[in-house]
């Protein structure tokens, strides 16, 4: 009970963190709602095969850009199939990563309509691989769990 509660309380501020970065961080000064230039990528991984490609060019600044982009957005959504299970009783990763897609798909429609950040496919794809990652450690500290009980009896 201690420990779901732990989580519980881990999981608001985890929660609240994500919110500030999706949606506060990175403003834009002010909202656009004209549609023909709200910056958005909607091409998968177009944009960060090429930035991969001019990798070497870049300078230090758009080499940290690119590398925290990419690794951000996975590691951002590692932990979310954890707080899913163990707060939610989720059970299923198909529903673990489901429930990792459409949240990462709502914020950037989020970002999209109003105007906040960069609306970019990109990012669903990354968020939803972390959210793959985070629920193979899931299925990986469970299964560890389930092996040490297993062995006590």
């Amino acid at each position: 009970m201690l420990l779901k509660g732990i989580f519980r309380v881990t999981g608001i501020f985890y929660f609240s963190v994500l919110f500030y970065i999706f949606f506060l961080a990175r403003r834009r000064p002010r909202p656009t709602f004209n549609r023909h230039i709200f910056p958005h990528n909607i091409i998968p991984l177009k944009h960060k095969f090429e930035d991969a490609a001019l990798y070497h060019a870049m300078s230090a600044i758009e080499k940290w850009n690119f590398i925290t982009d990419l690794v951000g957005n996975i590691i951002l959504f590692i932990p979310l199939p954890f707080f899913l299970a163990l707060v939610f009783n989720v059970k299923s990763t198909t529903k673990l990563l489901l429930i990792a897609f459409l949240i990462s798909f709502m914020v950037e429609t989020c970002q999209y309509v109003l105007g906040i950040g960069v609306a970019d496919i990109d990012d669903v794809i990354l968020n939803t691989l972390g959210a793959s990652m985070g629920a193979v450690l899931l299925q990986l500290v469970i299964g560890y769990r389930m092996r040490r009980k297993d062995s006590r009896h």
